[in-house]
């Protein structure tokens, strides 16, 4: 039987009661976004990781002409820069993630 809609508790102690269940599942669901904001961050890296390591195998190829060689390592970075951003991005959204966990633990 549910402890919170038990005939001994008063209705102030349940609301505690729900309020509490209510936090904590708050915190779980939280945990489990950071973990898999996480996730999805390491995932991204890695295909960002493998774009830029085929193009930069690309800017060494010798069967490219001059332009095309430049255009590989543009290509390269702008990769690179677009991880930078990824990464950034994931970063401030984990960040936010943790302040909502710090401050459910602060309100419990």
């Amino acid at each position: 039987m549910n402890t919170v809609c038990s005939p001994e508790y008063s209705d102030n102690r349940r609301y505690e009661l729900i309020r509490a269940n209510n936090l904590d599942m708050a915190k779980s669901v939280l945990g489990k976004a950071l973990d898999a904001n996480q996730a999805i961050a390491m995932r991204q890296l890695d295909v960002y990781s493998m774009q830029a390591d085929e193009a930069e195998a690309a800017a060494l190829s010798d069967n490219l002409d001059e332009s095309q060689k430049i255009a590989a390592v543009k290509r390269s970075y702008a990769i690179r820069a677009d991880m930078n951003h990824q990464v950034q991005r994931h970063t401030a959204l984990n960040t936010l993630i943790a302040f909502g966990s710090m401050v459910l633990e602060a309100v419990v």
